[in-house]
């Protein structure tokens, strides 16, 4: 069971949960004895940040507290709640943690690639890793860290996308709610999927934190997935879920001003 205290949303925060309960180190170790005690024999886990901002650095104190009430793992986000995703995670900080506390460390951020893993684990001594955005944007990650990279074809990553769709529908049904449900997490999930890259050319790597410009795409689909306008989004999620054909002759053209923000390497949605 796992104690959630790096969420940034401000809808959360403003009610004292997330990231802002983390600004209280005592009363996160007082939450975790009583979710210790109200489950006798499950792992508790505390998930942190770094703290609210970079004036306000307190993931020491916090893990610290985490682990004085009985938590038997802790991970770290290496990134403060102001941060958001602006910089990229802080590895060194995660170590620090490591080195602080009794119990297995999990670090979390900006890992999209298989060989990613083993540098930060190194660099960090953590026990294992977590990945969020990495996921999102590269569903197939985690096999990669058991087989290794895998550069997918456009066509390849469509048909990971069709299982998506189809595991959703499964999950919320296929009346008409739960269409509604599945468009609106296909076309979010778009906003992710939109910023896969493949290893360069040159044998170096995207950074998560940067935007990679369109020039390695080879397709007309490469060039229709990638595409960060909310149009494309909308249209392919709407074949995806008819099961039908993606046409990228028949998707709708972007806005000359999409266009250049997407060559631009700059975030339009998602």
């Amino acid at each position: 069971m796992d104690l959630n205290l790096g969420c940034p949303i401000d809808y959360f925060t403003s009610k004292g949960l997330g990231a802002a309960l983390a600004r209280q180190p005592k009363r996160v170790q007082r939450i975790v004895e009583e979710m210790v005690r109200a489950v006798p024999g499950v792992p508790v886990t505390v998930k942190i940040r770094l703290g609210w901002n970079a004036n306000a650095l307190n993931h020491l104190d916090v893990a610290k507290a985490a682990v004085d009430g009985g938590a038997a793992a802790v991970v770290v986000h290496g990134r403060t709640r102001d941060a958001r995703y602006k910089f990229s995670a802080d590895w060194n900080a995660i170590a620090d943690v490591v080195r602080s506390v009794p119990v297995p460390v999990v670090g979390n951020g900006d890992l999209l690639f298989p060989h990613e893993v083993d540098t930060v684990r190194a660099r960090s001594g953590c026990a294992a890793v977590m990945v969020a955005r990495g996921a999102l944007i590269k569903p197939w990650l985690y096999r990669e860290m058991t087989e290794g990279y895998r550069d997918l074809t456009a066509e390849e990553r469509v048909a990971i996308y069709r299982r998506y769709v189809a595991l959703a529908l499964e999950h919320w049904g296929g009346d008409e709610r739960g269409r509604v449900q599945v468009t609106d997490f296909t076309r979010w999930h778009f906003g992710f999927w939109c910023r896969y890259a493949p290893r360069r050319a040159d044998g170096s790597w995207p950074s998560m934190q940067e935007r990679e410009s369109i020039d390695w795409t080879q397709t007309p689909l490469d060039r229709l997935l990638v595409r960060q306008d909310d149009a494309a989004h909308a249209w392919l999620a709407e074949r995806l879920l008819a099961g039908d054909e993606i046409d990228p002759e028949s998707a709708p053209p972007p806005s000359s001003d999409d266009e250049g923000r997407r060559r631009a390497g700059v975030q339009i949605s998602g």
